[in-house]
């Protein structure tokens, strides 16, 4: 289903739920207010046009997926155990909070950036296509999963302490670890590689720190820069 684009919502002093159930509505106008708007039901919300509210959008059920630049306003997204799409080349610039969630990419390309993702429970990256990730990662005691063939490409400034496990694909470095401070894999980030053919942990180009490995098994790859000739 298509909420067409004349259609604007205008949030008000308690903010607005959208429940999808089951399917997936596509909503293309825009969403203004100084208030949040709320995704419940199991079903996808697709946001297509430009959100103009300025009260964060929580996910309490099913999936959101943004498909372009602005579309959920200015606040923070706020993620529990559900899902949070970024497709088709969206860059989305929102502080991001997740509770045991995901953040995936499955169709054409998305970027993650700027305003910080904060952990409240260790969560997951999941994507088949790349997702590039340059916005700082924290959290005390919480951690990051890497799911799907796609790469994961982190380059913020990453300060979370709990582990770093890669399933599936490639995670890459994209900057170099201050020691005992920060790194693209978290502040002395435990990190494991499932034993499975293509998992691969990426720190070409970027020196890296890693925590106590837990497993470094034949099937995962660590890629590393090759040595310069004499």
């Amino acid at each position: 289903m298509t909420l067409a684009s004349n259609r604007g919502i205008a949030l008000g002093a308690g903010g607005g739920t959208l429940q999808v159930d089951g399917t997936t509505l596509t909503y293309n106008g825009i969403a203004a207010g100084a208030t949040a708007l709320t995704k419940s039901g199991a079903g996808t919300l697709t946001l297509g046009g430009v959100g103009t509210y300025s009260g964060g959008t929580t996910i309490t059920g099913g999936a959101v997926n943004i498909d372009s630049a602005g579309v959920a306003g200015t606040g923070t997204i706020a993620i529990g155990a559900n899902t949070l799409f970024i497709s088709s080349g969206a860059v989305v610039s929102n502080a991001v909070t997740i509770n045991g969630g995901s953040i995936q990419a499955t169709v054409g390309s998305g970027t993650l950036q700027t305003g910080g993702v904060t952990l409240l429970g260790t969560s997951t990256f999941s994507n088949s296509v790349p997702l590039a990730v340059s916005a700082a990662i924290s959290g005390v005691g919480f951690g990051i999963t890497k799911m799907g063939a796609g790469t994961v490409t982190l380059s913020g400034a990453n300060t979370y302490t709990g582990p770093t496990t890669v399933n599936a694909g490639t995670l890459k470095a994209g900057v170099a670890s201050v020691a005992n401070t920060s790194g693209a894999f978290g502040n002395n980030s435990a990190v494991t590689l499932a034993n499975t053919a293509g998992v691969t942990l990426d720190i070409t180009g970027f020196a890296t720190q890693i925590g106590s490995p837990r497993r470094f098994p034949s099937a995962g790859i660590i890629q590393v820069p090759r040595p310069m000739p004499a």
